[in-house]
This record gives structure tokens, sequence and C-alpha cells, in this order.
């Protein structure tokens, strides 16, 4: 079993867990989409760290094609895939992120 989550950073709450078999780009290109089907007008931000994540390049490549603004790792295949349509940010690095996001 597997488990896809996202949770509220404000209260801490899980929402929208995905939980499954496998954990292939589809299944997370499936859990994205049900996530944000909860509140379709709401602004959503996703933070993931592409340290051990190849799933990353679904939500950035979703949110290009929905003109979402990305911010996303300058490490592995994502910045080939934003081309200038990102902020890149290095993902050891909170402090550097925690800005982009502001």
């Amino acid at each position: 079993m597997t488990l896809i989550a996202n949770w509220e950073v404000a209260t801490g709450k899980v929402i929208s867990p995905s939980l499954g078999a496998t954990r292939t780009e589809a299944d997370f290109a499936n859990h994205i989409a049900t996530t944000v089907a909860i509140a379709p007008l709401d602004s959503w931000i996703f933070i993931l760290d592409n340290l051990n994540t190849h799933q990353s390049v679904t939500l950035v490549e979703w949110a290009v094609r929905s003109a979402t603004p990305v911010i996303t790792s300058n490490v592995s295949s994502l910045p080939e895939v934003v081309h200038n349509a990102a902020i890149l940010v290095d993902p050891l690095n909170v402090e550097v992120t925690i800005e982009a996001v502001y």
C-alpha cells in the first residue's frame, strides 16, 4: 500500500489522501486532480522537495497548463520541463523556498 497526501499547513489537517497499490506518475496525476477538485476556485500551493520523488514533473506540467505559478527545484529534470515558466530554488535551502512563495 502507498500513500500520497497533502496537508493544510495552517491547521495541519490532512486533505485528499490517496491510498493505492502503486505510486506511479498516473497515480500522482490523479491525486493532484482530486485534490484541486475539492475547491477548484481556490489558490493552491503544492511544495515538493523533488529529492526522492519523480512525480513532481506531473505537478509542474499541470501547473504550467493551468497558468498556476510554479516554484520548483533546480535539480533533476524539472528545469528542463519548466524552461522559463517557473522560479527555481535549491530544495535543500528552506529559506529560499519560503521567500519564493512570498
